[in-house]
């Protein structure tokens, strides 16, 4: 280095430091840019265990007034491997790009694509805008060249005792040398069968995908939903890479077709007075819901006792603090825990100031209003009205029942819900 160099680098060093101080820019002349490093491309890029390759280019993105230097690590060294390790820019060659190689590593796994991070340290160097700075790291994915046999889905298949069938498919990851053979069995036939037995592969058909069909089987059993695994067998095959490997089994879920069906009555009048209701039955939940139908965990429903103004011992009455009727913005909410097919509740006028309308409606699991019930106004002396829904199937999953109107008070009594489930 000439003495012109050196002066220069101990100028622009001797700026770093005074700059901060004087309010002066630390930049070479002619460089009005921000520090960076630029990664391109940081994603996407893939190699594999037959050793292909992959590559990223770091460059800086203005000339800094000293070395920089950058090291690049694998997350997983044996998956992948980077060349170089070391990056060194300098006042030179900043602006020329540097290309980093990334070459797959193989194993003796079938570990499948495995996602590996390239990970690239923070810069060092004596030019204070690029010490520490932090490059993006790079992500890739190194692909298996273990042969494998591919079962796609292994879970969440359902079939149903009506007959109901589900289906998954097989196929080779790489070209065999021989047919590859294994068999395919239900662990329980008297609740699922699986056609065909048994797939074999050729060196000319691997890759097409071959699907076995699952088939729900009825019985008479109330047994509730069954989970059955579909086995497959070790492959057979001359060709050693194949032969003896472990296929995937499945796991599929058979619904059952004959559920049981009971009829639920919680009559108020059963329980001590301010008993909580709440979990008075495993097939129902019963809570206090918002004027959005949405559960109040700060509420909770209790049987009455004889000074709870406007809804008399042996009634529901919505136990939240002092409060003793229900009205719009207060709402009896009931949870079922399989399925309902009808429900009714007695309504009761709640106070003789105003005429009231009860309302009872149901949803489905996802929220959609099946049906509603309204009554005629009422008043306390026009006595109690029975509101009833009945579904042709068990589709009720829960119901809110209050009373219309901002001003209107209401009382609930004798609840009865016919409920299905296993």
């Amino acid at each position: 280095m000439n003495r012109m160099t050196n002066a220069k680098v101990t100028l622009l060093l001797g700026l770093a430091v005074l700059c901060p101080v004087l309010g002066c820019s630390t930049d070479p002349p002619g460089n009005d840019g921000m520090a960076g490093i630029s990664v391109s491309p940081t994603a996407g890029l893939l190699t594999s265990e037959n050793g292909t390759t992959a590559e990223f280019a770091v460059v800086l993105d203005r000339q800094p007034i000293a070395d920089v230097t950058i090291t690049v690590n694998s997350s997983a060294p044996s998956e992948c491997a980077v060349s170089p390790t070391t990056l060194t820019f300098t006042p030179a060659n900043w602006n020329t790009p540097q290309t980093v190689t990334i070459t797959g590593a193989d194993d003796p796994l079938q570990d499948g694509d495995v996602a590996v991070t390239i990970v690239i340290s923070a810069a060092v160097s004596a030019d204070p805008a690029y010490n520490g700075l932090n490059p993006p790291d790079v992500s890739v994915t190194n692909t298996d060249n273990e042969a494998r046999i591919i079962v796609q889905p292994t879970s969440g298949i359902v079939t149903t005792e009506a007959g109901g069938t589900a289906a998954f498919n097989v196929v080779l990851s790489d070209q065999p040398s021989a047919d590859v053979t294994f068999d395919v069995t239900s662990s329980d036939t008297t609740e699922c069968t699986v056609a065909p037995a048994a797939l074999t592969f050729t060196p000319t058909n691997w890759n097409i995908a071959q699907t076995v069909t699952v088939t729900g089987v009825n019985d008479s059993d109330k047994d509730g939903d069954i989970t059955v695994t579909i086995i497959t067998s070790a492959a057979v095959s001359s060709d050693s890479r194949f032969g003896g490997l472990n296929v995937p089994d499945v796991t599929v879920t058979n619904q059952d077709d004959d559920s049981v069906e009971a009829t639920l009555t919680i009559e108020p009048d059963d329980y001590a007075a301010n008993t909580v209701l709440t979990n008075i039955s495993p097939a129902v939940t019963l809570s206090i819901a918002r004027e959005d139908n949405s559960i109040n965990a700060l509420a909770v429903v209790t049987a009455t006792d004889d000074n709870q103004t406007y809804a008399p011992t042996g009634e529901l009455v919505f136990g939240n603090y002092s409060t003793a009727y229900f009205n719009n913005k207060r709402r009896l909410r009931m949870d079922f825990a399989g399925r309902a097919s009808s429900i009714q509740i007695s309504f009761h006028a709640g106070t003789p100031y105003h005429t009231e309308i009860g309302v009872l409606q149901v949803f489905d699991s996802s929220g959609n209003q099946l049906a509603e019930y309204l009554t005629a106004p009422l008043r306390p002396d026009y006595g109690a009205v029975l509101m009833t829904i009945t579904r042709t199937s068990a589709d009720i999953a829960w119901a809110v029942a209050y009373t219309q109107g901002d001003v209107s008070f209401g009382r609930l009594d004798a609840l009865v819900i016919t409920v299905v489930g296993p």
